[in-house]
């Protein structure tokens, strides 16, 4: 192979090489291709566009990772927005509880019995708990709640219970009697 001196376009200086389109000088053609290495990296490709960790998945380029994209997400999946939105009520340990707070992100609940009762009333006193007469957790009807100290709904909730449930046993009966006395209408 025929040598060719040519003049590095870097650096202007002269160099032999063996091709004749040669452009760089030896020690100008090692800076060269780092600098392009550098341009071509496909780990800044990887990296977070929020914080700037390099572990996003390699298919997708100006990405988030897992954290920032559930936290980026979430902002748009709010309240009724949320696919898995319940109408903002809740059933736990058999009572329901109704979101009270409005704030995103912030999931406030109060149980439901109580603020049927401080509607009606107003403040549930402190030291008082709401109970329900006929002992349905779920059945928050106004008629079927009353306030309590504390301790007496704990110590003694049978004989401050007796004229309830008596009015709601004779109610039932007498609504029994009522479902009786109706013509039948199956045929």
């Amino acid at each position: 192979m025929a040598k060719v001196t040519c003049t590095c376009v870097r650096c202007t200086t002269s160099f032999v090489s063996t091709r004749s389109d040669a452009k760089y000088c030896p020690s100008c053609k090692r800076i060269v291709r780092r600098e392009d290495g550098k341009r071509h990296d496909t780990s800044a490709k990887n990296q977070c566009i929020d914080c700037k960790k390099f572990n996003v998945s390699r298919h997708y380029k100006n990405s988030r990772c897992r954290q920032c994209d559930n936290r980026f997400k979430s902002q748009f999946h709010t309240g009724i927005d949320n696919p898995n939105w319940k109408g903002g009520r809740v059933l736990m340990r058999g009572y329901t509880y109704v979101r009270t707070s409005t704030k995103p992100g912030v999931a406030g609940y109060t149980s439901e019995h109580h603020l049927v009762w401080e509607i009606a009333n107003g403040p549930l006193p402190k030291g008082m708990v709401v109970h329900h007469l006929n002992g349905n957790k779920a059945d928050n009807r106004l008629e079927n709640l009353l306030a309590l100290s504390r301790g007496h709904h704990h110590s003694h909730p049978r004989e401050t219970l007796v004229p309830y449930e008596q009015r709601i046993y004779q109610l039932e009966s007498q609504l029994a009697n009522t479902v009786d006395s109706l013509p039948d209408i199956s045929n």
